[in-house]
């Protein structure tokens, strides 16, 4: 109460300020926003008095003659400069109106001494109790006489004055702020005072308000859900304006509903007020540029139950078709429009080009349009664009939920920070989003007026027929969601043009091309991606087996088709993929993932690159020689492997206590936890106790889960249509949720691991990984904890996955294991250590460890993109072909390998050349293989003698595979560990 009066008493410019700050509950305490919130209709009114001494000045002594009726005792509402009554006029009584009333000065003295009450109260009980002597309950429409309803505004006595002394204070408080902070002054708070002051002195002259009210009706007059009172016009004048009464529920009584209590429908009704709301502004800024700048809570009415005009086939389709319709459709009534703006051309464009950069995530251009709008030239341009691009990756990467209000204040601070000076109407315009965004997400928190305002962005101001807006439709779907082109996209149109069979006698042989490759019925636009669809023959879940079919069905060569029918080829024949892989190249093209670059392009603050899965040519080159210099050397990791031997010894102890009789359920966690506790002990140089079998932390466990669902959601928006580009799907929302958890986590782990700068492993060769990344002056420091998250995150389900295959194989094949462990035991009893010597003989646990990749890899193919034209199989294929290398299907043939189907480690103890290497690639191949592939071997190596030696591996049931972007098991893994008797 105290508050409220306070306000109240400073006068109609703060009780303005008040009424718009009630609306950000988001900033300032529920409590306080309860209270401003009383000033939007019942601030301070002012007396009857007044009211009937102005009305009798304006239309002269008869004037009840033409207010036949007149609710006088409690105004509909009161505002900072005018107060509504509702009455009914007598549309046929004759006016005399007088253009320059002026009010007595007994009555202007009573009005400013607050006497007002009081005087009414006297003349109320010297007439017997009534105020007046005006016929309440007079009929309608009697004696000939045609009544309306109408609403009439009265402008509060004295209110220019009032505003003049407020706008001066508020200049004066300005001015001493910005002598005492001069960085201020690039906010231009005098401009906007300026600004301000001139649309407040407007309010003040209701025939203003009258002209915006006729506007703003012709703006909306095909809008079913928005409209205005209509004024009278001969009714109207400076002080007093005469306009249409309308019921309806005032919007504030919407917003102090618990939801919780509400069903779901009242959910709905108020999600459909808020972004009707949201949409009416957006409409104003961007397509009409005149807005409404007092759009609080007050100022606006709720209707139920309209429903669409007569004759509007529109809007009964949609009442017929639309599953969400609301058989009580709102209506919005907005009300008091006479605070309104308009920009000049040059501003108008400015603000749409802003709003257009920040939707595109391109911040730095959306400063240079700031400074291009600018009044003064900013000292630190550079500075301010980085800013700007720091606001707007941080804000909208992810394009979920954003709140302007705090954009618009790190805007605000980078302008006074770097020295921008704008025009005060461009802040006026931010001001009136920011207020109707706070009304808009009390009604619905979820709403995003950053999703809102892509249709008024993107399409003309010029009104458009409905064939226009289905085929605008259609042709956003098809460029906007399909758009996307990687930097060799456009290389191949290019390099096509000179991709010519090659010189000499091939000129004369008849090739066929890429056209001629067969494979599944292409879709005009989709390509061939239906086939894994709910109408294709595959499930996501079984690409794996798709690619077997494929394979049968067309032969060495299936030519898929992607979006746009671009072709993918993939590669069945043992020589084929040879040719491919042995086709020296220095910086080999791999198809990038299309999902994680957009994301990682909007995550500024995390990255500056697409990291070295995704990034090409000399790019991925340079951060390839400074990430991985130490991972891949032979030394780093032969030191590395006391540590691990640590870590195998934890993994054994883990098995042993963890088992229930011999069987361990859930076998892949175990395996999960060692694949993350290697990693970060090679990468990290240190153990971190995921193996403890009496530790109780989450991280491994929520970490395998985080990069699990990557995978899938990976899968999902790969191999569906990219609808993620025009709405957040649920598949890119997985993928964003697990990126980020899989970087907040593992980050976490790294800067404890900075802080503390412990050494478990004491051993400085441990530590190489981590210093040489930590040391690289040429990388950002985004560069090298993105390259650590990327490892370790990478190093969970490979050696993980692997771990599952291999012990299974084994557990499957008793010959194997027997004599697998008389080999491990022979270099070194149960109990002893194994030493990088004892390994390096035992040639049949390599072996064994070979033919699991043939027989379960992990990865299935090897993506490339042809740098030169090649012959495949007798199909010319040229530079920029996708090709999809299916070792493990050629791995599996029994062309390739006698008895493809047994596993059998032997085969791979005869010379080299009776096998071809590049067939088991699970790590990749050639230059852009795998950095960890020593690493896992080393660990698969340690770790399966380590477990032979001690446990004989049984397993009963079927193992399940399923695709998730790599080749995982179906949870969960059952394996049997039985201790085997101690020799003597």
């Amino acid at each position: 109460m105290v508050l409220r009066k306070s306000i109240e008493f400073l006068g109609p410019i703060f009780i303005k300020f008040g009424q718009w700050a009630s609306t950000r509950k988001d900033l300032f305490p529920e409590d306080i926003c309860r209270t401003l919130s009383q000033l939007q209709r019942t601030a301070s009114p002012h007396s009857w008095i007044y009211t009937k001494e102005l009305l009798k000045c304006v239309y002269g002594l008869n004037w009840r003659d033409v207010f036949v009726k007149f609710e006088h005792e409690v105004p509909l509402g009161s505002g900072c400069c005018a107060q509504v009554y509702k009455a009914w006029v007598d549309l046929n009584a004759r006016l005399e109106i007088t253009r320059e009333p002026r009010v007595s000065t007994f009555v202007q003295i009573v009005e400013y001494l607050r006497l007002g009450s009081l005087v009414d109260l006297i003349e109320g009980t010297l007439n017997g109790g009534k105020v007046d002597e005006i016929e309440e309950n007079k009929d309608e429409s009697s004696n000939g006489q045609r009544l309306q309803p109408v609403a009439v505004k009265v402008l509060h006595p004295g209110i220019k004055g009032q505003l003049r002394r407020d706008l001066s204070i508020m200049r004066g408080i300005c001015k001493c702020v910005t002598y005492m902070m001069p960085q201020l002054q690039w906010l231009s708070l005098t401009d906007c005072i300026d600004e301000f002051s001139h649309i407040m002195e407007n309010q003040v002259d209701l025939n203003l308000e009258e002209a915006n009210l006729i506007q703003f009706s012709k703006n909306f007059s095909g809008k079913e859900d928005v409209i205005f009172p209509r004024p009278y016009t001969n009714f109207t004048q400076r002080e007093i304006l005469v306009e249409s009464y309308h019921e309806g529920t005032p919007i504030s009584d919407y917003l102090d509903r618990d939801n919780d209590r509400d069903n779901d429908r009242d959910s709905k009704f108020q999600g459909t007020l808020a972004k009707i709301g949201i949409k009416t502004i957006l409409k104003m800024v961007f397509k009409d540029n005149f807005i409404h700048c007092d759009l609080h809570p007050g100022n606006i009415l709720v209707q139920r139950n309209c429903e669409p005009a007569a004759g509007r086939i529109t809007g009964w389709l949609w009442k017929f078709l639309d599953r969400n319709y609301l058989p009580n459709n709102p209506r919005l009534v907005i009300l008091d429009c006479g605070l309104v703006v308009s920009l000049n051309d040059r501003c108008r464009q400015n603000l749409r080009d802003v709003f257009r950069s920040v939707l595109m995530g391109d911040g730095e251009l959306a400063a240079e349009y700031i400074l291009e709008h600018s009044s003064h030239e900013s000292l630190d341009p550079d500075g301010f664009k980085s800013a700007m691009r720091d606001i707007v990756n941080s804000h909208l990467g992810s394009r979920v939920n954003v709140n302007v209000s705090t954009v618009v204040a790190e805007l605000f601070s980078a302008m006074v920070r770097y020295r921008v000076k704008q025009d005060g109407s461009f802040s006026s315009v931010i001001l009136s989003m920011v207020v109707i965004e706070g009304l808009g997400r009390s009604l619905d928190p979820s709403i995003d007026i950053f999703t809102e305002v892509v249709p008024f962005i993107f399409t003309s101001n010029r009104n458009i027929a409905w064939f226009e807006v289905i085929a605008a439709t259609l042709l956003t779907i098809l460029i906007f969601a399909t758009s996307y082109r990687p930097a060799w996209w456009f290389w191949i149109g290019a390099s096509q043009r000179s991709n010519a069979p090659a010189e000499g006698k091939q000129q004369d042989r008849k090739f066929r091309t890429v056209s001629d490759v067969p494979g599944p019925y292409p879709l005009p636009i989709l390509g061939t991606r239906w086939i894994f669809s709910r109408i294709g023959s595959y499930k996501l879940t079984g690409v794996h087996d798709a690619y077997k079919d494929l394979n049968q069905r067309y032969g060495p060569l299936c030519k898929e088709e992607a979006l746009w029918n671009f072709p993918v080829i993939s590669v069945f024949s043992r020589r084929d993929i040879e040719a491919v892989l042995r086709r020296s190249s220095r910086y080999p093209l791999r198809p990038p993932q299309e999902v994680i670059s957009h994301y990682r392009r909007t995550r500024r603050d995390r990255y500056t690159n697409l990291g070295l899965v995704n990034e090409q040519g000399q790019t991925w080159h340079d951060l390839r020689t400074a990430l991985t210099s130490e991972l891949t050397g032979a030394s780093t990791v032969l030191g590395f492997f006391p540590a691990l031997n640590v870590v195998a010894d934890s993994f054994v102890e883990l098995i042993r206590r963890r088992r229930t009789g011999c069987k361990v359920a859930g076998f892949e966690e175990l395996a999960y936890k060692m694949g993350l506790e290697s990693t970060c002990t090679l990468i990290l140089g240190r153990h971190l106790g995921f193996l403890k079998p009496d530790s109780s932390s989450q991280i491994a466990t929520r970490l395998a889960e985080a990069v699990r669902v990557h995978f899938t959601a990976s899968r999902d928006v790969f191999y569906g249509l990219p609808l993620w580009k025009l709405l957040p799907t649920s598949a890119y929302k997985q993928l964003i949720e697990s990126e980020d958890a899989i970087y907040n986590i593992i980050s976490g782990i790294v800067e404890t691991t900075i802080w503390e700068k412990r050494d478990d492993a004491k051993d400085e060769s441990v530590e190489a990984v981590f210093q040489s990344i930590l040391k690289q002056k040429s990388l950002d420091i985004r560069d090298k904890k993105a390259a650590i998250v990327d490892f370790i995150a990478a190093g969970i389900h490979t050696l993980g996955n692997t771990l599952v295959f291999l012990f299974d194989l084994i557990g499957r094949n008793p010959r194997v294991q027997e004599k697998l462990y008389e080999e491990a035991y022979s270099l070194a009893p149960a109990g002893c250590d194994l030493t990088t010597d004892d390994l390096k003989q035992a040639k049949y646990l390599r072996a064994c460890i070979t033919e699991s990749f043939r027989m379960i890899p992990t990865t299935t193919c090897i993506a490339r993109i042809l740098d030169e034209p090649i012959e495949l199989t007798g199909y010319h294929l040229t530079t920029g072909t996708v090709v999809l290398l299916h070792t493990w299907i050629a791995g599996l043939n029994e062309e390739n390998f006698k008895n493809a189907g047994e596993y059998f480690p032997e085969r791979w103890l005869t010379p080299v050349g009776a096998h071809s290497p590049l067939l088991v690639a699970p790590f990749g191949a050639g230059r852009r293989i795998c950095p960890g592939k020593r690493f896992v071997e080393l660990a698969l190596q340690l770790i399966l003698a380590k477990i032979v030696r001690e446990f004989e591996i049984v397993v009963d049931e079927e193992l399940a595979l399923q695709f998730e972007f790599i080749l995982a098991p179906k949870s969960p893994v059952y394996l049997g560990f039985r201790d085997r008797p101690q020799k003597t």
